[in-house]
């Protein structure tokens, strides 16, 4: 059965070093909060641009981890779209799925030049579907070169990210 570690120490030293760092946090945004309001009455202009240039950071914070966000669930769309059965199942022939690859790609421009039949938004749904495919077989053509080194997809038991 498995236990969690204890996260406390039992040295009474390392324990007041540990007690130290966890109340760090704390101390500052207290000093902080505090610090304004007191210091505001002494020194109102610094106490001004300090906000201000605290609430610039912050703006920057926010703008960057909703950017990232962003870009995360996109890629995170983009490869739950994958059909990864496919990819294992070929990958082990570089040559072999490169050939399908191209095939389909060339299958799908065939469909694209009938567009009569196509509404805009299917075209553009082609169009982005041909465009992934021609990116995943430059991957796999550069596979190609270390085919020795690509692992059975059947002998993987378990990964671990």
């Amino acid at each position: 059965m498995f236990t969690f570690p204890n996260p406390k120490t039992t040295d009474p030293r390392e324990r007041r070093v540990q007690r130290i760092l966890e109340v760090i946090p704390g101390i500052l945004t207290w000093a902080t909060i505090l610090g304004m309001f007191i210091l505001s009455f002494l020194v109102p202009i610094w106490v001004a641009v300090f906000i201000i240039a605290f609430d610039i950071y912050w703006i920057y914070r926010t703008i960057f981890i909703a950017y990232y966000s962003v870009v995360g669930y996109r890629k995170l769309r983009k490869g739950k779209g994958i059909d990864w059965w496919e990819r294992c199942q070929n990958i082990s022939d570089p040559e072999k799925y490169e050939a399908l690859l191209a095939e389909k790609i060339i299958q799908m421009k065939r469909s694209l030049k009938v567009r009569e039949k196509m509404t805009r938004k299917e075209i553009k749904i082609l169009k982005k579907e041909i465009k992934d495919r021609e990116e995943y077989l430059k991957e796999v053509k550069k596979l190609k070169k270390i085919k020795d080194q690509i692992l059975d997809w059947r002998e993987i038991v378990h990964v671990v990210m």
